[in-house]
């Protein structure tokens, strides 16, 4: 069950040679004992390409190194095998290298393996961290579960759902009507009893993808629709093409999402558009670990549609039922001629390449102060970026983006921690910034810096009015595309219309705009409440800041050299200006929060220090919550080693409230109030907000409204006037941990399984209490 080298040789086929002789055309040569003639000739010509190699583990098998004119009998693969692919190749061969993985891939999957992890194919990859971070995250999968690499513990498919585009009487229902039923004729002899499941498309939830056995798509048009205003409205069929879409870019998810699903992907020939859409969901599909039963395939108008659907249906049943055994006998090898005109019954799309590399990102951090430059905050290419992330650009230098937990509460599945901690209605929620430009490039960004930075404003500027219209029209939009995605309750998305809380944290530094007073009065005087978040290096900026709903700034480390690792400011005097923002925020009015981010290794450490800055500032509360994972980059060196578990947070979350109370310095005592489990985040309040023997950390907006109107008249404001208590399932130690009981909770079979084992060796192993179990994959949302 070791996991080798399956084709050192094969890393490097262009140093060695490549073409004849060489050790990728050796490994092609191999698949040319028992794939059809077309797909091994394909095979090769990939493979064969000079510096096009691939590198290739296999768990299991020792070695490619027969050649080509082997006649061994034997299968040149285990049964059940398990394998992960890696194109390797600098950037002058980047679709070279990546169609033979992905070849490679797809045709290991035909053979019955079964992938593990993400097919490897970073620009770095070859010279870079990618390949070293690529190994340790992929191949301690394949020693994962030996047995099932066994024939009798290995795993089929018995249940195959086909979902059509359209209604009833278009021709993907009938495809995928014929598709079904010819499936479920296959017979016993074809690898085993199938059920099959043919319904359409708009009546199944993406969201189930992850615990479906095996799906196919039938599609016969364009997955979104242009409106006559140009905007595309979301139906739920593009909803899916979305979801994949957001998963695939969103390095929080897991990149092995759907390593338990098969699928296949079919459009009947319509035009460009249904094609493009085709492959872009197989793409996306097979990049979150899919494995394919069928390559993109196109059905034609103009051909007999019998004789496609049959050759459809038995692709599906050789892949859903891989005939292994047949390898072992001698007479397992047909001719050419036969395999030729078996694969010609329907035509196939080449092997689905990545999309385009987006243009090269332009990182500016003095913009505008050269002479002659552009008074414009974004850039072309910066715009352009921000954009493909999802993120609505209002005018020159703001903008506005739909909170993955505002579409989770729209659909009855919860919301985010601050619902939790402060009683915010997550669906209700916009998420916005008057400034895109942010004066830190911290390691655990989110945003990939793709957005600009700089010490102070140098842009040409909009008014706050025409922010906030664009704002709320960019906003509403968002909430308008999903408006019909499955599973939306109808009484939500009607107040989802009505904004009434604005989290001023998108991205960037929203304290940096010259009018943000202004800014925030419009969001108040609208009835809605301001959650505004500052990287605390413009104190001055503070001290000027009118009384907002709540004020985070974030606490990254606790001494200057962390902060120069961790945050990399661009200030050079950025750790007294971080002292002087907390002397600042210690005579605001309102509600004020540090928010520390823990990164394992980094600044875990340092609870001491963290106590001395509390008592410099004297928050209100004390939020510490986990690094989110965001991928690998040049300009990061967070891993997912660097990602604390919950329980965790919680250890240092105890050691900074003993180490508060050992400062004599500090008037009011803090202790933990709540927690949000599934993001992995703890809240620290002060004990004036636990009134007898309960927590009032909620607020009360209709209150604070109340309030704030009441400052303009007298300019005092008092916190205290606007509590609300905070609910049982909230409280720090309560059996939801945080997860509002009123929703509903959502997590793959794989993950509830895995819980169900973990509580179950807990109790046998102290016969008492179930701990509690970790469950920070961001892959899997339970609210």
């Amino acid at each position: 069950a070791a996991a080798a080298a399956a084709a050192a040789a094969a890393a490097h086929a262009g140093n060695k040679g490549g073409g004849k002789g060489g050790g990728s055309s050796r490994m092609a040569g191999k698949f040319g004992e028992f794939l059809p003639a077309n797909q091994y000739r394909r095979l090769k010509r990939s493979m064969a390409k000079k510096q096009a190699g691939v590198g290739m583990y296999v768990g299991g098998q020792a070695s490619f190194s027969s050649s080509s004119s082997s006649s061994s009998s034997s299968a040149p693969f285990p049964l059940g095998f398990q394998f992960a692919v890696c194109g390797l190749g600098s950037s002058s061969y980047k679709s070279s290298y990546q169609k033979a993985a992905h070849t490679l891939c797809e045709l290991l999957e035909r053979c019955g393996g079964k992938r593990v992890g993400p097919v490897g194919e970073e620009d770095e990859m070859f010279s870079g961290q990618g390949f070293e971070l690529w190994c340790k995250q992929t191949l301690p999968l394949l020693n994962e579960e030996p047995e099932r690499r066994r024939p009798e513990a290995r795993e089929e498919s018995r249940t195959l759902r086909i979902l059509w585009q359209g209604d009833i009487h278009e021709q993907a229902a009938r495809v995928a009507g014929e598709i079904a039923e010819k499936a479920r004729d296959g017979g016993a002899g074809a690898g085993g009893e199938l059920a099959v499941i043919a319904e359409p498309l708009d009546r199944f939830d993406a969201d189930s993808l992850s615990t479906e056995e095996a799906l196919v798509l039938v599609l016969h048009r364009p997955m979104s629709e242009e409106e006559e205003d140009g905007n595309a409205t979301m139906s739920s069929e593009a909803w899916l093409l979305e979801h994949m879409k957001d998963c695939y870019e969103d390095e929080r998810v897991d990149k092995t999402l759907l390593r338990d699903l098969k699928f296949g992907v079919v459009y009947i020939e319509n035009n460009n558009r249904t094609m493009k859409d085709a492959k872009l969901l197989d793409f996306y599909m097979f990049s979150l670990s899919g494995r394919r039963i069928l390559p993109v395939t196109r059905v034609q108008r103009t051909g007999k549609l019998s004789d496609q659907v049959q050759a459809i249906a038995q692709q599906l049943r050789r892949n859903l039922f891989p005939i292994l055994p047949s390898l072992h006998d001698s007479s397992h090898a047909a001719s050419d001629g036969s395999r030729s005109a078996r694969d010609a019954a329907v035509r196939t799309s080449p092997p689905t390449p990545p999309p385009p590399a987006s243009a090269s990102l332009t990182d500016i951090e003095d913009v505008g102060g050269v002479e002659g430059s552009s008074k414009e905050m974004l850039s072309p290419s910066m715009r352009s970026s921000l954009e493909k992330q999802g993120y609505k650009v209002v005018g020159s230098h703001s903008g506005v983006k739909l909170c993955r937990w505002t579409k989770s509460m729209l659909r009855g599945r919860g919301g985010c921690y601050k619902h939790t901690f402060y009683g915010i209605e997550s669906h209700r929620c916009m998420e916005a910034t008057p400034s895109l430009a942010c004066a830190n490039k911290c390691v655990f960004c989110w945003r990939h810096h793709t957005n600009p930075v700089g010490t102070s404003w140098m842009w040409d500027m909009n008014e706050p009015e025409d922010i906030l219209e664009g704002c709320f029209k960019g906003h509403y939009d968002s909430i308008r595309s999903v408006s019909r995605v499955p599973g939306v309750l109808a009484p939500r998305l009607a107040e989802a219309f009505a904004v009434r809380h604005c989290a001023l944290s998108l991205v960037g530094e929203p304290i940096m705009y010259p009018k943000i007073n202004r800014f925030v009065s419009l969001l108040h005087h609208n009835g809605i409440s301001t959650y505004l978040v500052t990287n605390a290096q413009f104190p001055d900026a503070i001290r000027d800041l009118e009384p907002v709903t709540q004020l985070y700034v974030s606490i990254d480390a606790a001494n200057p050299e962390t902060l120069t690792k961790i945050d990399r400011p661009l200030f050079e005097d950025s750790w007294s200006r971080l002292a002087q923002s907390l002397r600042a925020l210690k005579d605001k009015d309102c509600r004020t929060v540090y928010r520390l981010t823990l990164v394992k290794d980094k600044n875990v450490d340092d609870v001491a220090n963290y106590a001395k800055l509390v008592a410099l500032g004297r928050p209100h509360f004390i939020e510490i919550k986990g690094v989110t994972y965001c991928g690998t980059s040049k300009a990061s060196e967070i891993t997912m080693e660097s990602v604390p578990l919950h329980s965790e947070v919680v250890q240092f979350a105890r050691e900074l409230v003993e180490a508060i109370r050992a400062e004599p310095s500090v008037e009011d005592e803090y202790d933990i109030a709540s927690e949000h489990e599934h993001s992995c985040c703890i809240l620290i309040a002060s004990r004036r907000y636990l009134i007898g023997q309960q927590w009032h950390t909620h607020i009360d907006y209709d209150k604070f409204i109340t309030a704030w109107r009441r400052w303009l008249e007298t300019k005092e404001l008092d916190v205290m006037s606007y509590i609300a208590p905070t609910p049982p399932w909230a409280v720090f130690g309560a059996e939801e941990q945080g997860f509002d009981p009123k929703e509903k909770r959502m997590s793959s079979k794989r993950s509830r399984e895995e819980s169900a084992r973990l509580r179950m060796e807990a109790k046998n192993a102290k016969g008492s209490d179930l701990p509690r179990v970790d469950s920070n994959d961001m892959s899997h949302p339970q609210g």
